[in-house]
């Protein structure tokens, strides 16, 4: 008695997890509270205003398509996961972007991208999360950064690829209040236009990852090509990482 009455349980949670489930077909369409919409054909949106929008705790699954000139927008706590790509967001001032998370009351809130390529937008991902979490990103070929996050307490990215952007390939800016934590594994940036990693918080990690090849903007007193650039006295921690040049100079990577 007591099992049939754990399974009828199970398939009722089962039911209502199914229910929950949206089919987004459209763009401008938008994913509710809490529930999951899954895009079931690839979307040509006319302008970064008309691509999906995601409420409080909501998750877009891209099911294998593609989003093409509008982004996904959501104003709290979101998750985005593929496989799938958002692609073409573009604005007239240069704010597009293929992911905007997090935009009302960041202090608690967590973002997460997982198996999403984020390519030829204004910038690929910005997130005012508390929290981001990123695995099996391609964020790459944007016109600005790759990955930005802003105020960001931890940003810990898996497998994650952020190259040939016009900026940083993940950039972490957290103002004057220097709390950020990026943690990297795995994590690929090359060709960037200015630096492939940047982090003006307290604590910088990379685990595995490679890291070369990116151009600095020209300055005086700087450098012309920097890899991993951190606040002043917070040198970054690398294991088995690959760099040419760090900012200001650590002594980590081969070029130091």
């Amino acid at each position: 008695m007591a099992f049939r009455l754990t399974l009828a349980l199970l398939l009722l949670v089962a039911a209502a997890d199914r229910a929950t489930a949206t089919d987004v077909t459209a763009c401008g369409q938008t994913v509710a509270a809490r529930d999951t919409g899954v895009l079931t054909a690839d979307l040509t949106c006319s302008s970064s205003a008309e691509g999906v929008f995601l409420e409080e705790r909501a998750t877009l699954d891209l099911g294998g398509h593609t989003i093409s000139g509008g982004g996904v927008l959501c104003g709290g706590s979101c998750t985005v996961k593929g496989p799938g790509t958002i692609a073409n967001v573009h604005t007239e001032g240069g704010t597009g972007a293929g992911i905007y998370a997090n935009l009302q009351g960041a202090r608690k809130r967590k973002f997460v991208a997982e198996n999403v390529d984020v390519h030829d937008n204004d910038t690929g991902i910005v997130s005012q999360a508390a929290r981001v979490t990123l695995s099996g990103v391609n964020a790459s070929n944007n016109d600005q950064n790759g990955i930005r996050t802003l105020g960001a307490r931890v940003v810990r990215a898996t497998n994650v690829t952020a190259s040939n952007n016009g900026e940083s390939g993940l950039s972490d800016f957290t103002a004057t209040v220097r709390i950020g934590t990026v943690r990297l594994t795995g994590f690929t940036a090359m060709g960037n236009g200015r630096g492939g990693v940047t982090n003006d918080g307290r604590l910088t990690v990379l685990v595995g990852s490679t890291v070369t090849g990116n151009a600095w903007p020209p300055a005086p007193d700087e450098p012309t090509m920097v890899d991993i650039a951190t606040a002043e006295g917070r040198c970054p921690r690398l294991t088995t990482t690959t760099c040419d040049h760090s900012f200001p100079n650590c002594h980590v990577c081969s070029g130091d």
